[in-house]
């Protein structure tokens, strides 16, 4: 069973699609690790209210589950001010 359950783990991290949220520096300050989570947390819970799945995997990354999703979350998030969505190298 155990061997089971590490193959779905492993499936899961080898498809994953991501995006990563780029916070601007305003001036003589870089955003806080507490404002980018809370703000990458709010834009999961708005793609999930629109049918995207995602999970959130640091302050600054969101994995989703086909390309397809992410592709659409970056058209629905390019109009955000507050940080820049792009896909990690």
């Amino acid at each position: 069973m155990n061997g089971q359950n590490n193959i779905v783990k492993d499936y899961d991290l080898k498809n994953a699609y991501e995006l990563k949220l780029v916070y601007p520096n305003f001036k003589q300050h870089e955003p806080s690790l507490t404002y980018c989570e809370t703000l990458t947390h709010s834009v999961t819970v708005d793609l999930f209210l629109r049918g995207i799945h995602t999970t959130q995997s640091s302050a600054t990354r969101i994995q989703f589950e086909s390309e397809r999703d992410r592709t659409y979350a970056m058209l629905l998030l390019s109009d955000r001010t507050e940080f820049t969505a792009v896909i990690p190298a």
